[in-house]
């Protein structure tokens, strides 16, 4: 599997989590942007009606920023439109999408005699059109797999509040007008965000200490549960039970707490399952020791320092 194509797959198994809950309200509170009332009479309010519909049902793919503002190459606060190309093909090739990308910026300014690139050259040049799904000039991609739409650029769905690269992941409606929004980084993968400027968390004495009393509390955990069991294979926790119904029931609620977050850690470990090490530019998160301490190594110290605890409150008890 390609760089791209795994970093892609990460996005998706992301996503798919968070769809998982869409039913709940406010699931994607935060990530709807409002209609402004400038947009009544502007082309992008078909951006932000089909915002929900992207985020329930939108397709990921790659796409690539032909034109934007240049203020959203900066620190600030004002969001703005670009004109971005993708393709709905299976295969993603992101190479390619750039150089297709430099190919229809250079059309900006000039007049070609062609009908279907003089459409893209005019609207790149007025600055001031919305549109959704146009084809992407013969000339240029022959095969006609590629689409052109516009965008609104939100600062506060990017890593670091603005673009620091060309190459996004895209949510398309796979239908005729192609409305397509940028995915919020919440759902990219935590290389992609450090390579798009979102600053590496450095170790502290007090994060080191965190990992080692979240390793003590899952330590705890276990040996607490593997001693109800000790108590079942007696015979004994019924009574148990009856002594002590509050401990029993604050024994099986942390848990069930403890093996949720560790669910959600191992979902989080396995969001890069084909991307090798070599692929990553910058793979070091918080150093334990001489060990970056990634979303899986702390699932792989606290989930082994659980199952030690379990077995030993099985074997002795409590």
């Amino acid at each position: 599997m390609r760089r791209d194509e795994a970093l892609l797959k990460a996005c998706s198994i992301r996503l798919a989590g968070r769809r998982k809950w869409a039913w709940l309200p406010g699931a994607f509170r935060g990530l709807v942007r409002p209609l402004p009332q400038w947009a009544n009479r502007d082309g992008l309010k078909r951006y932000y009606q089909a915002q929900k519909d992207l985020l329930l049902r939108g397709r990921l793919v790659w796409g690539c920023i032909v034109q934007a503002n240049s203020e959203l190459f900066g620190n600030g606060h004002t969001n703005w439109p670009a004109e971005i190309v993708f393709s709905l093909a299976q295969d993603q090739d992101t190479a390619s999408l750039s150089k297709l990308a430099n190919a229809l910026f250079s059309l900006k300014g000039t007049s070609p005699a062609a009908a279907d690139a003089k459409r893209v050259a005019d609207h790149l040049t007025a600055e001031t059109e919305r549109v959704y799904g146009l084809s992407v000039p013969a000339a240029v991609d022959p095969e006609q797999k590629h689409r052109l739409s516009t965008v609104m650029v939100v600062r506060q769905n990017l890593p670091n509040n603005r673009l620091s690269g060309n190459l996004v992941p895209l949510l398309v409606l796979d239908s005729k007008d192609c409305a397509a929004m940028i995915l919020p980084s919440e759902f990219w993968p935590m290389v992609l965000r450090w390579e798009w400027g979102l600053p590496e968390p450095k170790m502290t004495m007090g994060l080191l200490l965190g990992y080692k009393l979240v390793a003590l509390f899952y330590l705890f955990f276990g040996m607490f549960l593997g001693g109800l069991i000790h108590l079942t294979a007696d015979g004994k926790l019924l009574e148990y039970s009856q002594e002590h119904p509050v401990g029993v029931s604050m024994i099986l609620l942390t848990n069930i707490v403890g093996l949720i977050v560790l669910k959600r850690l191992k979902s989080r470990s396995d969001d890069l399952p084909e991307l090798r090490p070599e692929h990553l530019q910058r793979l070091k998160w918080y150093q334990l020791g001489g060990i970056p301490v990634t979303d899986r190594v702390a699932f792989l110290l606290w989930f082994v320092v659980y199952v030690i605890g379990l077995i030993c409150g099985i074997v002795f008890g409590m």
